[in-house]
């Protein structure tokens, strides 16, 4: 269903701040432990695990880290990957001893940071990325940072620059401070605006919508299979807590049937999806006939709701019978939610494995292969499938502003765009929309590889180069070059 998706302003503060070091010393983030991680050579056996909590749910985020010879003092680079598939491993492997510590972070959902469900993980990213931005900076010791960040990634700290105001996420502001002055590198990267999906074109733009959704349905059932589970598990005769869960249920009755009315539009999107690909017509095809019968599940929860509720509300008993019927109910939603999430991630899947059936140079095919072996494992999991899905829809939910822009460049940032000439899954509309945000001109029409953009400052450049959306994996010398001139 997400094969086509992804993957100034004054400064931050006119008030005197904490240094950057202070602010990662502030937040009491421990020193780097970890074990060592078996690599395929000499050098990239020195990286060693560790993991930090999430400041969302406290559930482990991984990372790893290879620390730089004695003396270095570069700032800390802190790799991040895309949608589905992350990794720089190529890189790794071919590199010549950095100049600075070097971080990985496994995004939550990509092994081995595992799956712990939230509503918005483009959120929960966000957030986790400050946090290793402030666990790198105090590991270091000089508090000098730089991000690269692989299509979705990009996404990431878009997003965290739109959290730089709101007080519930004090981590947020303290990583911006810690990015001040230093370099963000953005490989194969887009954006998103209201509308700006269209420059994708009509299949990418249906797509979206189909995704958002996807997702929202998934909320709402998952909702209603909560206030399910409460009510089963509530004690007879307890009739203050059955008229409040009465009236929640009632409440999840409207959204449910809101969900209805709002996506019998998407359904007849996916309709003429079908009709428009050829390739993706058994994909729309096999989803339209699942929404179909989850469309037709959730009239059939609102007709049991709507014959219930008064009962329970007249008796205020819960019948055991009734908790008997809702307990298998659950389990029923229970093996449902996973066959349309395998469902949902299937295709992007597939894609997937097809862009890595072509051998890579002798040199680093060991990596394609372990990718392929890691995306077989993957598409399994539920977890994964459902991290996919949500990050997919979160892009298209992303609002990222000019405003949002003007406070990265504020921050005396270097910033360094990467867009490939054969990038599939990026057209250059699309690729081109982050650049002018970032008051970057690009031309109309894609320029040839080896062409560099610059702004008026010098402070933003793009490099157009020849290869696809896996650029930094099949050519870690192209990308070496451009993170050490």
């Amino acid at each position: 269903m997400t094969a086509a998706l992804l993957a100034f302003a004054p400064a931050y503060a006119a008030s005197p701040s904490p240094s950057p070091l202070e602010a990662a010393r502030a937040l009491g983030v421990p020193a780097v432990q970890g074990a060592p991680v078996v690599q395929t050579s000499a050098q990239n056996s020195r990286w060693t695990n560790g993991s930090f909590d999430s400041p969302v749910d406290g559930s482990a985020i991984r990372y790893k880290r290879l620390a730089a010879p004695a003396g270095s003092r570069g700032p800390s680079r802190i790799f991040v990957g895309g949608l589905a598939l992350a990794g720089f491993d190529s890189l790794f492997m071919t590199q010549r001893p950095p100049a600075a510590d070097q971080y990985f972070m496994s995004l939550r959902g990509h092994p081995p940071s595992a799956w712990s469900r939230v509503q918005s993980p483009l959120d929960s990213d966000a957030r986790e990325l400050a946090r290793m931005i402030t666990v790198a900076a105090r590991t270091a010791g000089n508090g000098r940072i730089e991000l690269v960040l692989h299509s979705f990634g990009a996404m990431i700290v878009q997003r965290l620059a739109q959290m730089r105001e709101d007080d519930a996420f004090p981590e947020t502001r303290d990583a911006l401070r810690l990015l001040r002055g230093g370099r963000l590198v953005l490989l194969n990267a887009t954006t998103h605006f209201e509308g700006s999906e269209r420059m994708a074109g009509r299949e990418f733009e249906q797509m979206g919508k189909a995704t958002r959704a996807f997702v929202d349905w998934l909320d709402v059932m998952d909702a209603s299979a909560s206030m399910m589970r409460r009510i089963a598990e509530t004690r007879a005769g307890d009739s203050p807590q059955v008229r409040l869960l009465v009236a929640q249920m009632r409440e999840q009755r409207r959204q449910a049937a809101e969900w209805i009315r709002r996506t019998d539009a998407y359904y007849e999107a996916w309709g003429r999806l079908a009709e428009m690909n050829p390739f993706l017509a058994p994909q729309a095809r096999a989803f339209l006939a699942m929404w179909r019968s989850q469309r037709d599940e959730a009239l059939a929860w609102i007709a049991r709701v709507d014959a219930a509720t008064d009962e329970w509300e007249r008796s205020a008993e819960m019948n055991p019978v009734l908790a008997a019927q809702l307990r298998a109910a659950l389990a029923a939603w229970s093996v449902q939610r996973d066959a349309a999430l395998a469902l949902g991630a299937k295709q992007a899947a597939e894609l997937m494995r097809k862009d890595l059936q072509e051998a890579w140079d002798p040199a680093i095919d060991s990596v394609r292969r372990g990718y392929l072996r890691d995306l077989d494992k993957n598409a399994k999991d539920p977890g994964w499938q459902e991290a996919l899905l949500r990050r997919t829809s979160d892009m298209f939910r992303l609002e990222f502003t000019r405003a949002d822009a003007e406070h990265l460049l504020g921050l005396g940032l270097e910033i360094v765009l990467v867009y490939a000439t054969k990038d599939k899954l990026l057209n250059w509309e699309s690729g081109k929309a982050l650049f002018e945000l970032l008051g970057l001109r690009a031309p109309a029409a894609m320029p040839p590889a080896g062409t560099v953009l610059r702004d008026p400052s010098g402070r933003v450049r793009a490099h157009i180069v020849e290869g696809d959306h896996y650029f930094p994996w099949k050519n870690p010398s192209g990308l070496s070059r451009i993170l050490d001139p």
